[in-house]
């Protein structure tokens, strides 16, 4: 592990969970990544969804994902996107290729932002912003 760690800026917006992903941010809460799988297909939805991206069904189930996967793909912010980034870039936004199939938008927080590497092995790592939010983050393994 680098010195590189994420630290979340003080007055960034947090995610503000509907009916569709309550379940999954519930879950992480539990320490759980959940994933929505349809009950219909069998296909794994991510962002959770009303309906299935797959065959259009409303029947789902969450299961548990390992929190395992690889980089798919990224971004290195150089520019502050929001006021309270102007003293956290540059950071990594990156695409992770769930071992379960689905892609997540997240960051790894571990390494410096030019050590990334398409391919590259991840895991889940969570962090409680507070009683309500913990996001899924993720660092190199």
């Amino acid at each position: 592990m680098s010195d590189y760690l994420w630290v979340r800026p003080a007055n960034l917006t947090l995610p503000d969970p509907d009916e569709n992903s309550v379940e999954f941010w519930e879950g992480l809460k539990q320490g759980k990544l959940l994933l929505q799988v349809c009950g219909v297909c069998t296909q794994t939805n991510y962002p959770p969804m009303v309906m299935c991206s797959g065959c259009a069904g409303f029947d789902f189930e969450w299961r548990e994902a390992e929190g395992g996967g690889v980089l798919y793909s990224y971004v290195v912010t150089h520019q502050p996107i929001h006021p309270s980034l102007v003293d956290y870039t540059p950071f990594l936004t990156a695409l992770i290729e769930l071992d379960e199939g689905p892609r997540v938008t997240s960051n790894i927080i571990n390494i410096a932002p030019e050590r990334a590497k398409i391919g590259m092995r991840v895991k889940l790592e969570l962090f409680q912003v507070n009683s309500e939010i913990t996001l899924p983050l993720f660092v190199h393994e």
